[in-house]
């Protein structure tokens, strides 16, 4: 870690001289960082969700770094920022209480598990993250999801001319405009772009993503963007920016064909993440790898849960269900400060 930390401070001094955005320095030095990381034998890998949604990112992951033997050794970790079951983040006050409580799961995950890379694979969090304080005092390489996602959609768009997005997301995600306002900056025309908040959607997923309360919410929510899509030969996407929102693609996929009356095509930035990982090509390469999985929660989780997802887990990733299953429920996970 020191040596990367010297590398960090090297390219920092270069990216201030060149002309660069803070912006645009931040996101070459975490590049610079992560492609070091890549090219060690052993990594810690730590991702955190405010829920169970970025377990989905932990399960490609786990397959992606067995498969390619990217690593001799892998541990990777998951982390459920939430503090309380009946303390949601996107039932949470206001924007300073979200930072408070996110500030102490991060300094928590520092201090137990001295991750290599946080991923936060929760777009509410990562809206919440560059405003906390870990932010501007750690040195840990931290991706948020929301500007993969971004990028994938911009990707989809540029090629497709005549086309539109429609993101979906939490309250607090569509309400920040993150991704609208990062898509206008790279010269995507607002009318191209459309956002749906899905109130508590996330939750029920998480409850039991097969219920036919969650089909029903999907249905509700998305007749209001209905109206948009007149002419059926445009390119209709759909970005799912909730982790949650990929266990159900199917449920969306479905429902919004079948309304816009054209086949529209499900963007997935949790796969965006975890191909951070996929097709690395670095000299030392191993004939096979140790991959430890494991899954920490301060919260109880219920069994409903834990069935519901280790069940849609088990199919990419057999060892991510089982970690699930057998979670650690850690108490004093987060750190008061």
């Amino acid at each position: 870690m020191r040596k990367i930390l010297i590398s960090f401070l090297f390219t920092l001094l270069i990216a201030l001289n060149s002309g660069l955005t803070w912006a645009q320095q931040i996101d070459s030095l975490l590049n610079h960082q992560i492609k070091a990381l890549l090219s060690q034998e052993k990594i810690k890998i730590l991702i955190t969700d405010s829920g169970l949604g970025g377990l989905s990112v932990l399960a490609e992951i786990e397959k992606l770094v067995s498969a390619d033997h990217t690593f001799k050794e892998a541990e990777i970790i998951f982390v459920n920022a939430l503090p309380s079951a009946n303390f949601r983040y996107n039932s949470m006050p206001d924007e300073s209480t979200k930072i408070k409580f996110f500030d102490q799961t991060l300094v928590g995950m520092e201090k137990w598990f001295h991750p290599d890379i946080i991923l936060i694979a929760c777009n509410t969090l990562s809206v919440v993250y560059p405003k906390s304080d870990f932010y501007r005092t750690s040195s840990i390489p931290v991706v948020g999801i929301i500007d993969l996602g971004v990028d994938l959609i911009y990707k989809n768009l540029n090629e497709n001319p005549e086309s539109k997005v429609i993101i979906l997301g939490t309250e607090t995600t569509i309400s920040s405009n993150s991704h609208k306002e990062k898509l206008l900056s790279k010269g995507i025309k607002e009318d191209r772009i459309i956002s749906l908040a899905c109130p508590n959607l996330e939750t029920e997923i998480q409850s039991n993503p097969k219920s036919d309360l969650v089909k029903g919410m999907i249905d509700l929510y998305t007749d209001e963007v209905v109206s948009d899509f007149k002419d059926r030969k445009l390119k209709i996407y759909a970005a799912l920016c909730c982790t949650h929102y990929p266990y159900v693609s199917g449920d969306f996929k479905n429902i919004l064909s079948d309304k816009i009356g054209s086949d529209v095509t499900i963007l997935n930035p949790n796969s965006a993440m975890a191909s951070i990982f996929s097709g690395i090509n670095f000299s030392r390469k191993y004939d096979s790898s140790k991959v430890d999985v494991k899954v920490y929660s301060q919260t109880v989780l219920s069994v409903d849960e834990i069935n519901s997802i280790s069940e849609i887990l088990q199919v990419t990733s057999p060892s991510s269900a089982a970690a699930l299953r057998k979670y650690i429920h850690k108490t004093d996970l987060f750190i008061l400060q």
